[in-house]
């Protein structure tokens, strides 16, 4: 279990990091650095968010987190319902 939450948070964080890179026109809010990146650490690794244990309430805050993170970056949402969600 402990394996899946760590490949889960590394999965989200990979994907953060990705998802907020630099771009023309882009502004500081959505620059890589390393402040950035623990922020989006620390915010998915606090125990509010309880382990993130699939059908957990703390996974799907942190799902929530990464999708509006997501949405803030500019990304487009590729769920099959529209939304950054499978």
């Amino acid at each position: 279990m402990l394996a899946s939450v760590r490949s889960v948070s590394a999965l989200l964080l990979t994907g953060l990091v990705a998802g907020c890179g630099p771009a023309v026109g882009t502004d500081d809010r959505t620059a890589v650095t390393a402040e950035a990146i623990e922020r989006h650490t620390r915010v998915l690794a606090d125990d509010s968010l309880e382990g993130r244990g699939t059908g957990q309430r703390g996974y799907d805050r942190a799902a929530a987190y990464v999708a509006a993170q997501f949405q803030r970056a500019g990304l487009e949402p590729g769920g099959p319902d529209g939304s950054f969600f499978q």
